[in-house]
């Protein structure tokens, strides 16, 4: 009996742990038009989903404002956690190809 409720609680465990993100993570490197990384900057990010590779047909817009770079100039955000100007991230239908444009 002891064991069989451990099996259950430790299933529910599991659930909990493996839910689908509530975004994607996006990592990059900053750089100006030389090449030179954008260390310790804070930089802004508009970004697009499109449904194809035409720039008219975006599903999601969103703003990542205040992204700070470290010391290599490395930048990390997650993608449907900034602030939405076109769409709902959580209403695309993530069937087929999709683009991300910055």
């Amino acid at each position: 009996m002891l064991r069989k409720l451990f099996l259950v609680l430790a299933g529910l465990i599991g659930l909990l742990y493996a839910q689908i993100p509530q975004g994607i993570s996006f990592q990059g490197i900053a750089r100006d038009a030389n090449d030179e990384c954008l260390a310790n900057q804070t930089l802004d990010f508009d970004l697009k989903i499109l449904s194809s590779e035409s720039t008219q047909d975006s599903v999601y817009t969103e703003l990542h404002n205040d992204v700070k770079t470290d010391d290599q100039g490395i930048f990390v955000f997650l993608i449907g956690n900034g602030i939405s100007s076109f769409g709902n991230f959580f209403d695309i239908d993530w069937a087929g190809p999709k683009w991300v444009l910055f």
